[in-house]
């Protein structure tokens, strides 16, 4: 399955690693880097996965979150680029 990044995704992913799933949602467009620290101080107040926070703030929907988890796993199972 080939997935369509921009460069910078690309780079980043590749070279040095993406840390996490909510880095993964902004290299992909979903969301912004203020959303992103805005459901994180809500996944750690209420002790939950960033993308349950991101779907009780309402910021993205419950199938895109589950939809996108499945294509980071792969991602992150693809050989680096050497």
């Amino acid at each position: 399955m080939q997935i369509k990044l921009p460069w910078r995704a690309t780079f980043i992913g590749v070279e040095q690693g993406i840390a996490g799933f909510g880095e993964w949602l902004v290299l992909r467009g979903y969301i912004d880097r203020f959303k992103l620290f805005e459901a994180l101080n809500v996944s750690y107040t209420h002790d939950c996965r960033i993308g349950d926070a991101l779907v009780s703030q309402e910021i993205l929907g419950r199938g895109l979150i589950e939809q996108e988890v499945c294509v980071f796993k792969n991602y992150q199972s693809l050989p680096a680029a050497a």
